[in-house]
């Protein structure tokens, strides 16, 4: 990739591990970032309301993010699922412009190297570094990243780089070039970054930042954000929630305050409004599943 380009690109792994179902087993969990499984054995089925996917050995499936769904397995299965995120500075979600969720059944050539990359992230996800260097198994909630080698973030980030390349040849609707090209306005690039410091900047201190109107302000950010400023927000300070849920023990509350809600009422009515279930059932879900 060009050097250029694959500097815009902030790509992370959220997860990587083995799953299983038994035949008849039905499981409703939300997923904390964008899902790819590579299907080892048998079938399943994945249902969003009236909606079903099925999806079977040997094939590859990516399931956007706090997208509610229902998995049934159709027969005993066992997959491989890692999750994804990708932005940019000006695409902050480059996932959500593919065309999802997808089903792909790779050709045979194609199967060794995305196997391969699935089977060493979740290598890499399943094991806790000690001070003294000692390796042992370990459950991803237990990981310890602060111990964690550095070359395994070099290694992991080149994979995750991969994989992503390889889902936007699957699913992508536009070259990829086009869209990290993009130079969003300085306004802009300020407005988003000040976002990112502060969750509960309001519209007014944005739009002055900006030297708009809050009504301008609000016209050309949803013009070059697809989104308005206010939703934006509400995402960004969701997305702060849902980190401290998956990769903490903080009370409710607490996890509403440091993700910028003014009460934790509001915090947990929004969530749920947005997320489908409530702040409590999403992190016992997640832990659950590991999805």
């Amino acid at each position: 990739m060009n050097p250029v380009l694959n500097s815009a690109l902030d790509i992370h792994i959220l997860w990587a591990i083995y799953n299983h179902r038994k035949v008849g087993e039905v499981g409703i969990w939300p997923a904390a970032g964008y899902s790819l499984w590579w299907m080892l054995e048998g079938e399943v089925q994945i249902w969003s309301g009236e909606k079903c996917w099925t999806v079977e050995q040997g094939q590859l499936f990516l399931w956007p993010k706090n997208l509610p769904r229902r998995i049934v397995g159709v027969t005993n299965v066992r997959w491989m699922s890692i999750g994804l995120s990708a932005g940019s500075v000006y695409q902050p979600d480059l996932m959500s412009l593919l065309e999802l969720p997808g089903v792909h059944t790779p050709q045979s050539c194609e199967h060794f190297p995305i196997v391969r990359w699935m089977e060493n992230l979740i290598e890499l996800d399943d094991y806790e570094f000690k001070p003294e260097g000692v390796r042992e198994f370990s459950g991803r909630w237990e990981k310890s990243s602060k111990l964690r080698p550095a070359h395994f973030d070099v290694i992991e980030d080149s994979m995750a780089r991969a994989i992503f390349g390889w889902c936007w040849g699957m699913w992508g609707t536009v070259d990829l070039r086009t869209v990290l090209n993009q130079q969003p306005p300085l306004w802009l690039q300020k407005a988003v970054d000040l976002i990112g410091e502060e969750p509960t900047v309001p519209i007014a201190k944005l739009a002055k930042l900006s030297n708009f109107s809050p009504a301008q302000f609000r016209r050309l950010f949803h013009q070059h954000m697809k989104q308005s400023p206010q939703q934006y927000l509400l995402n960004n300070r969701l997305d702060i929630a849902q980190r401290l849920l998956l990769t903490t023990n903080l009370p409710i509350d607490e996890v509403a305050v440091r993700s910028g809600f003014p009460t934790p009422t509001n915090f947990m009515k929004l969530w749920k409004r947005e997320r489908g279930l409530s702040a409590l059932q999403y992190r016992l879900a997640l832990k659950a599943s590991h999805q």
